[in-house]
């Protein structure tokens, strides 16, 4: 399985969440909307929202989503991605394992393997996902975006 619900003690305030995604600036991509939170230094946010950087990370936010994330641990990359109606992202593998928690999602989106597994994630839940597995995620509602917060780890 490449994911995996994980048990935590924090609390998630999906509202809170809610809120500052809302407000916050958003980079725009092949019907994908991404807002950066946790950056390489001096990287262009729009290059640092798809493409992999290495360098010294920096916090670009501060409020409930920065605290929540602090407290479920050492992240590196932090971003919120909403992928828009109708849409599959392509088949692919990723450097390194992350964690989704859903923000907003409906029963038309989700995740699937190579074998075409399909996997469903609850709004609220954390989740690992091991990204280095072929994969890719859909959402074929015809009007609800779909987002997740998504971290990663160095």
């Amino acid at each position: 399985m490449i994911i995996e619900l994980l048990e935590t003690d924090q609390e998630i305030d999906l509202e809170y969440l809610r809120l500052e995604y809302k407000h916050a600036p958003k980079v725009v991509k092949n019907n994908r909307a991404g807002v950066n939170l946790k950056a390489v230094k001096g990287v262009d946010p729009l290059e640092a929202m798809y493409d992999i950087n290495v360098g010294e990370y920096e916090w670009l936010i501060s409020g409930y989503t920065k605290e929540l994330i602090e407290s479920l641990g050492e992240f590196t990359r932090c971003r919120y991605l909403s992928i828009g109606p109708q849409f599959c992202m392509k088949i692919h593998s990723d450097y390194k394992e992350r964690y989704h928690i859903p923000i907003h999602t409906n029963e038309y989106c989700g995740f699937f393997d190579k074998h075409l597994n399909t996997y469903k994630m609850e709004v609220g839940k954390l989740y690992r996902l091991n990204a280095t597995h072929p994969h890719s995620a859909f959402n074929i509602d015809r009007n609800e975006w779909r987002t997740h917060l998504i971290l990663e780890k160095a």
